[in-house]
This record gives structure tokens, sequence and C-alpha cells, in this order.
């Protein structure tokens, strides 16, 4: 996972967010720990922060140039 990649939980994720289907885009990216987390910026506006990367899919992948 890269940051500006579009990214949904998983179907297995953590439990409170089993139903969230919501897609979302990785706006920041912190590796700096053992569990590498995210900062994600939903489809209806909110930030959720430290969102471990196992808990999520890629949906599209970033274009790099």
């Amino acid at each position: 996972m890269k940051l500006g990649d579009l990214v949904q939980y998983k179907e297995d994720g953590p439990t409170l967010a089993r139903h969230v289907r919501n897609r979302a885009l990785i706006i920041d990216l912190d590796d700096s720990h053992r569990q590498t987390t995210v900062t994600l910026l939903m489809d209806n506006g909110n930030f959720v922060e430290s969102v471990w990367v196992d808990h999520l899919e890629v949906i599209n992948e970033a274009k790099t140039k």
C-alpha cells in the first residue's frame, strides 16, 4: 500500500468496521512502528487515523511516475 491508493476494509476486518463498505484514499502512511498504520480520507469526507494496513484491501493502486 502507498499514498493515494483507493482502499476499503476487508470483509473479515475489525469487528466495528465489518459493515463499513466506504471507500477511502490513503493520505498518510506510518511505518515507524511494528504495525504499519494509515490515515484515510473516507468517501463521506471523514478522516480516520491509525488504521492497520492488514485490515484494508486495495481497490485501485495510485500510479507513480
